[in-house]
């Protein structure tokens, strides 16, 4: 009976410190400055807290892959900024009021970006950074302000000399 118990204590320990890290790991963001926290799977179904940004990036005159899942955590626990495939779409659902950023999404997904740098890219004097936010130029770069139906376009070339 002894090693019973002491089995049920041990399986007992396990089991609550999961369920504690789960339940603290919902409110508290990973990643870099800038994330922000899981929200609960279940969403209210309100236009102005479902938004689809259509992201994408050109390198050179190829287009990057933005990884699917990026913000798709644990027990179907996700970002207010995520992604579910490589299409680029950004998916910000959050629970509460609030603007978010491209900057906050290259911070989920660690990667650097500004009007100076995208990705592994440095602008230069040969190279530089485009952004266009519906077919407009921009300079907002990673303070631009997330919204529905938004394509931004965000390109690295050589410049002409």
């Amino acid at each position: 009976m002894r090693k019973n118990n002491k089995t049920f204590v041990i399986i007992f320990v396990i089991v609550a410190a999961g369920i504690v890290l789960l339940g603290y790991r919902s409110f508290v963001p990973s990643g870099g400055a800038g994330t922000v926290p899981c929200n609960n799977p279940a969403i209210p179904d309100s236009p102005n807290l479902h938004l689809h940004p259509q992201l994408t990036i050109i390198i050179n005159g190829e287009q990057v892959r933005i990884p699917a899942n990026l913000g798709i955590e644990f027990a179907g626990c996700h970002r207010v900024l995520h992604t579910h495939d490589e299409t680029g779409v950004i998916h910000i659902e959050p629970d509460f009021a609030g603007d978010f950023t491209l900057g906050q999404f290259f911070d989920l997904w660690g990667k650097p970006f500004s009007e100076t740098q995208i990705l592994d890219r440095v602008a230069d004097e040969k190279h530089e950074i485009i952004l266009t936010v519906n077919g407009e130029p921009s300079t907002e770069y990673e303070n631009l302000l997330l919204k529905d139906k938004q394509n931004v376009v965000i390109e690295y070339r050589g410049t002409s000399e």
